[in-house]
């Protein structure tokens, strides 16, 4: 006689199932509220500008009395699920034509070359109070060369993968980007819109992060 033996495994005996994840890439935008912005400027010392329509970073005279101002910029990326990978994140900055700078609109190259540097943020700081007394620390490590403007109306678009995956990853390190001009002389402009700015549903500053989870 054949006997036919069935085997099996007893439940505390058997494998358990892994279960394996596989990522995905995902992208959102970040704009309005998700953007912290605000200008400050060396003439004005104690004043915030964090409700401006407008963040410029410049050297410039006013009402004869020379200032610089430099902009700063910080991204809230709560929405960006634990554990992710940034992939990119591109910003996109549109510039401010609405104001007048000495008989022009936009950004200036008046007195010369407006290249500027954007650099990391290593200090805390807030859109409704900071000020030129109180601006946030900053580094070097990365810093990003921009190009003089070619227009007073260009749209500049600029890769911060590196910034934005370190903050992900470093929040109470890093606290978003500064902009400032590579050589403070008067006349010299970069202007983009805030948030805030008369123009804002179409010219706001607009962070897409590309991420894998």
């Amino acid at each position: 006689m054949l006997a036919l033996q069935i085997t099996g495994c007893r439940q505390h005996e058997c494998p358990t199932p892994v279960e394996t994840h596989i990522p995905t890439v995902k992208q959102i935008e970040l704009k309005d509220d998700q953007i912290s912005d605000a200008s400050c400027n060396s003439l004005y010392p104690d004043f915030n500008r964090g409700a401006d329509a407008r963040i410029h970073t410049t050297a410039w005279t006013f009402s004869g009395s020379y200032g610089r101002a430099r902009t700063f910029l910080n991204f809230d990326l709560s929405s960006i699920p634990a554990n992710s990978t940034i992939i990119k994140a591109e910003l996109t900055l549109y510039a401010d034509t609405t104001n007048n700078y000495n008989a022009s609109r936009g950004h200036s190259t008046y007195s010369g070359s407006n290249s500027w540097k954007i650099k990391r943020i290593i200090s805390d700081w807030r859109e409704n109070t900071i000020t030129w007394n109180t601006r946030p620390n900053y580094d070097d490590v990365g810093a990003i060369s921009m190009p003089e403007s070619t227009s007073g109306d260009e749209t500049y678009v600029v890769d911060i993968t590196t910034f934005i995956s370190d903050q992900y990853k470093n929040p109470f390190l890093y606290y978003g980007i500064m902009f400032h001009l590579d050589t403070e002389v008067e006349y010299r402009l970069i202007a983009f819109c805030s948030k805030e700015h008369t123009y804002a549903a179409t010219l706001k500053p607009t962070l897409k992060i590309t991420y894998k989870h």
